[in-house]
């Protein structure tokens, strides 16, 4: 139902903030199922499967800490530039390189550039959106970022055998550089320097600690599937 009087949920900023996420979050899952199947093709087997996905893991679950003094520090624009970077440019070195720890640290940039993502976006929706309809946004934003899942998994699995991994690898760095874009037009707003403990403070709050646990383990769970599976 349409409510009389109601701020509008869309405007341009959230539009442009849309299309950035959905186009990053689309070359990061296009290449989830990819990365380990390409690393066991290189001769390290499930162990160098394996690590390619608990290095981007962890380094996910590591910048993610990082995040509020950075974007603190440096606001979103800058934040959300520099994750789609991470995002987009180690990527395409994997068109030239199985080797190992060539894969481990494009793994690594790759999680460090997810975290960023993950939490710019709904941090710059729920600044952006009109503050009584900004769980509405938040929802909304959930499911269209949740799209790349969706038809990037399969997609990745779906092109290697008709295109091979170098032209994979190119199309996921060049989503994410295509959603470089736009950035410059997103607002340049920092953080509160208040909200820096925040993310520190939370292990130790009884009411987080379940959903922690449930969160961690549908993680690993969906870890060892996305890695392993397309091995099968």
């Amino acid at each position: 139902m349409i409510r009389t009087g109601a701020q509008p949920l869309l405007n341009r900023p959230m539009v442009i903030l849309g299309m950035t996420s959905l186009a990053a979050m689309t070359s990061f899952y296009l290449l989830v199922p990819v990365v380990p199947l390409y690393t066991a093709s290189g001769g390290t087997g499930d162990m160098g499967a394996g690590l390619s996905t608990g290095v981007t893991m962890l380094a996910t679950v590591l910048m993610e800490l990082a995040m509020p003094a950075l974007l603190a520090r440096y606001g979103y624009r800058a934040g959300m530039a520099l994750g789609v970077l991470l995002l987009g440019v180690p990527p395409a070195l994997l068109a030239v390189s199985a080797a190992l720890p060539m894969v481990l640290a494009v793994s690594l940039a790759r999680g460090a550039g997810l975290a960023i993502v993950v939490v710019v976006g709904p941090a710059m929706v729920a600044e952006l959106a009109p503050a009584e309809r900004r769980g509405e946004a938040l929802g909304a934003y959930g499911v269209a970022v949740g799209i790349p899942a969706i038809l990037g998994l399969p997609t990745g699995l779906w092109l290697v055998p008709l295109v091979g991994y170098g032209p994979v690898f190119l199309a996921g760095a060049g989503l994410a550089l295509l959603a470089l874009i736009g950035t410059p037009l997103l607002p340049a707003r920092t953080a509160p320097v208040e909200q820096q403990g925040e993310v520190s403070r939370a292990p130790r709050h009884a009411g987080l600690a379940r959903p922690a646990v449930v969160f961690a383990a549908f993680t690993v769970a969906a870890g060892v599937l996305l890695t392993f599976l397309p091995l099968a």
